[in-house]
């Protein structure tokens, strides 16, 4: 009984997202509708590690997950340091929630990837398989070419 009742927590749990900003007790949002529509072929974050990088995309929703090929593009939605072994084989991230002091923003200096943090949308954005550019610099993601146009 334990164990269903956290397995349909969890499910409640990624069901919602909370705003970006809030004061007091945030109101949670449905997961999607939790980001404004992107229009184009770029997004902006804040570009927290520099460097320009150019490659083919691999969303990634769970850290355990084996199928980053050294020098894709990681996209995720944050980290935490059970992501590190997946931040070695990358060749730049693209990281939804998170600024200049967050983990995934920290170890990829230290690793010197190219990186783009806080883009809150990238996730629901970018498909495995996109080319994209990532410019750490100036925190631009640039969709390239799109995995089935």
């Amino acid at each position: 009984a334990v164990v269903e009742e956290r397995r349909a927590q969890r499910a409640r749990h990624l069901s919602v997202r909370v705003p970006d900003s809030w004061t007091g007790e945030p109101e949670a949002i449905a997961a999607d509708t939790a980001g404004e529509a992107v229009v184009g072929d770029s997004l902006d974050g804040l570009g927290v590690s520099p460097g320009v990088y150019e490659g083919t995309a691999r969303v990634v929703t769970d850290a355990a997950d084996p199928s980053l090929e050294p020098g894709e593009v990681m996209v995720c939605e944050t980290t935490d340091p059970s992501w590190a072994s997946l931040m070695f084989v990358a060749g730049a991230l693209v990281i939804d929630i998170g600024g200049a002091v967050s983990h995934g923003a920290i170890v990829a200096r230290e690793l010197g990837v190219p990186c783009v943090i806080g883009t809150r949308r990238a996730m629901g954005w970018l498909e495995t398989g996109d080319l994209v550019r990532v410019d750490g610099n100036t925190g631009a993601v640039v969709r390239v070419k799109p995995a089935n146009p």
